[in-house]
């Protein structure tokens, strides 16, 4: 039937379904697109991370070359260009030497042939660093007491080899490791509300695996936590939530005695510096502040010391104010101020007191279970480091 025959309530039918079909592409080609742009942001973060550590790593080399050129008597200059020079004074001993071995010994190199574990490039055309697992820290994902859902935090990894040496996060800040750290999961444990807004496929290293869930959260200090993750941890998470309540587990016909679930991985540094960045990248709107936003906006008002002493009070009173709106957490500025000011603007005890921090679960099955102090013994995966808490 042609066009020309059709009536115009048929011509506006088929209209219709033209503009329906056209928006469904429009909303699928973004829907692609803002995926593959999420995914390329993730490709980054790893290949910076990974260049930091590799810088890290020739930093160390070459601070001990310099050691060792110094014990043998060459002289380092110190250039403040590119056009200087080395001028050696060796030994005669030194120069008669018929090999450098002592170079190799100094520095632990080992022959390539002598070796049979060095490969520069893999069968498949890989890098030398692609085995590299950069773990400076480790992540949680557990349940807080004052938080109504589970949230990420960090901690420093003791056991890692890899760790590298924390540069200042900002000048003006000064923070010690434990303090920059402090203020990652004050920023990490504002973003609770979007613990399960991550998916497989949300990231390079599974993104093979890819569904279709929505995505939107990769410009959040949390989607660094997940980037890392293994597996298991997507398909385990809900227990963290489950068995975090003892409503939940009474339901569940679970015994609600036993302590928390809670995951832990290995993960490469979260600085402040990286937060930064992103922090200046965010445009949430006039009405709105994100937790990574926010800490910095607090950086700029308070003295470190005061803003410190009070974080953890402010970050139970901001637990209720964070939303998400599909791209992430935020929070509204009325309210955020109205609890910074609340929280800073008198002595502590004050601060205390306005906050009225009253556990309404008070006698609950849950506080019985915390008074008898069970301890949760933690089971480590050596391939992915998924801890789980047992009675």
């Amino acid at each position: 039937k042609s066009r020309k025959s059709l009536t115009a309530t048929e011509k506006a039918k088929l209209r219709r379904t033209q503009v329906r079909r056209a928006q469904i592409q429009h909303r699928q080609r973004k829907a692609e697109y803002q995926k593959q742009l999420e995914l390329d942001i993730t490709h980054f973060r790893e290949l910076i991370a990974l260049t930091e550590f590799e810088s890290e790593q020739l930093r160390k080399d070459n601070d001990s070359i310099k050691e060792l050129l110094t014990n043998k008597g060459v002289t380092i200059p110190r250039c403040k260009s590119g056009t200087c020079s080395i001028r050696p004074r060796l030994t005669k001993e030194l120069v008669a030497g018929d090999n450098d071995a002592w170079v190799d010994d100094t520095l632990g190199v080992k022959l390539r042939a002598e070796d049979p574990t060095f490969q520069e490039f893999d069968q498949d055309g890989g890098e030398i660093f692609a085995d590299i697992n950069v773990d400076d820290i480790i992540v949680t994902l557990k349940k807080d007491e004052s938080m109504e859902t589970p949230a990420f935090s960090i901690r420093s990894n003791e056991s890692s080899s890899n760790a590298t040496s924390s540069p200042p996060p900002l000048p003006d800040l000064n923070l010690t490791p434990d303090e920059e750290q402090k203020a990652v999961n004050f920023i990490l444990s504002l973003e609770h509300i979007c613990w399960d807004h991550f998916f497989v496929g949300d990231f390079p290293s599974h993104s093979h695996l890819s569904n279709d869930e929505p995505k939107g959260h990769c410009l959040m200090a949390s989607s660094l936590c997940m980037a890392n993750a293994p597996l298991d941890v997507f398909g385990d998470r809900n227990l963290v939530s489950s068995a975090s309540s003892c409503h939940n587990r009474r339901s569940l016909g679970l015994d609600p005695y036993v302590p928390p679930v809670h995951l832990e991985w290995p993960s490469p540094r979260i600085s402040l510096s990286s937060l930064y960045g992103l922090a200046q990248s965010l445009n949430p709107g006039d009405l709105e502040i994100t937790p990574v936003q926010a800490w910095f906006e607090l950086a700029s008002r308070f003295d470190k010391s005061l803003l410190l002493e009070r974080l953890d009070l402010l970050g139970t009173e901001l637990v209720g104010v964070s939303k998400c709106l599909e791209f992430g957490a935020v929070m509204e500025k009325d309210a955020f101020e109205s609890v910074v000011a609340r929280v800073y603007g008198g002595t502590l005890e004050e601060a205390m007191a306005a906050a009225a921090i009253i556990d309404p679960h008070l006698g609950s099955v849950c506080d019985i279970s915390r008074m008898r102090n069970f301890q949760a013994n933690l089971l480590t995966n050596q391939l992915g480091f998924v801890g789980y808490a047992q009675s």
